[in-house]
């Protein structure tokens, strides 16, 4: 009986686990697409997203700062990440789609290309599905393999932290 209570135990917890683990490829354009079911409904999803210089960018310890001005329906964001020898910075337009936000690179010295969307849909089992795709192309002498290796670590590395913070409730209003 015990041993039975012990695997059960052991089932649990690996189910939890794998719910939160994010999958992250390569698609076809060489854009990194990360994808996670959260436990929460997707207006919780995005009110969390909603925000992108206090919890978004909490998400992301590569996130440094975050400025933004509003411009229309849409935000200009400036934003420093951890750069590969000093911090990055760079200007996206971050506008609001019909199921998330689409961001585009305005101006960088250090970016030469960059473009992000996120979308939220509530599933039928009660989750919502979050997918996150992000590219973006540095002006420095790294290999893209490279850079995708990193961002891919770093765009699964943030889904599951928004799946952890409704997984302990932080999140809820």
């Amino acid at each position: 009986m015990r041993r039975t209570a012990v695997l059960c135990s052991l089932l649990v917890s690996f189910t939890a686990s794998a719910a939160d683990e994010a999958r992250v490829s390569v698609d076809d354009q060489g854009r990194v697409v990360a994808r996670i079911a959260v436990a929460a409904s997707a207006d919780e999803v995005k009110a969390v997203l909603a925000d992108p210089k206090g919890t978004l960018a909490a998400l992301s310890p590569e996130t440094l700062s975050v400025q933004t001005t509003t411009e229309g329906r849409c935000e200009m964001v400036d934003r420093k990440t951890r750069g590969v020898w000093r911090p990055f910075a760079f200007r996206a337009k971050r506008c609001p789609t019909a199921h998330g936000w689409t961001e585009t690179l305005v101006a960088s010295d250090d970016f030469t290309a960059y473009a992000a969307e996120w979308e939220v849909e509530d599933s039928d089992d009660g989750t919502t599905e979050v997918v996150y795709t992000i590219q973006t192309e540095i002006n420095a002498p790294v290999p893209r393999a490279l850079v995708r290796t990193n961002l891919k670590t770093a765009a699964g590395d943030m889904l599951k932290r928004l799946a952890g913070l409704f997984r302990r409730g932080s999140a809820r209003h």
